[in-house]
C-alpha cells in the first residue's frame, strides 16, 4: 500500500485536501480510495502515516484551526 497526501486539493472544499490510497501490484501503483476530511479542515493530508502492515492511516491537516487556536490541525 501507498498512501500520498494533498494537502491543497480541492476535491472536497477549497484547500481542504485529501489522501490518495494505492495498491501496488506488479509494481504499478493502482488507486483504491480518495479520504477526505471529515469535516471543515484546511491542509487535510500533511502528515500521512500508513502502518508497516498497510492496514492503518493516520493523517493530519496542518492548517485546520480547532478550538480558536491556528494550526492546532
Amino acid at each position: 500500500m501507498l498512501a500520498v497526501g494533498s494537502p491543497f486539493e480541492h476535491r472536497f472544499g477549497v484547500d481542504s485536501g485529501a489522501v490518495h490510497v494505492y495498491r501496488i501490484a506488479g509494481g504499478v501503483p493502482i488507486l483504491e480510495t480518495v479520504v477526505g476530511p471529515g469535516e471543515d479542515s484546511t491542509a487535510y493530508g500533511l502528515p500521512v502515516h500508513l502502518s508497516d502492515d498497510g492496514q492503518r492511516l493516520a493523517t493530519g491537516a496542518y492548517l485546520t484551526d480547532a478550538d480558536s487556536g491556528p494550526r492546532a490541525g
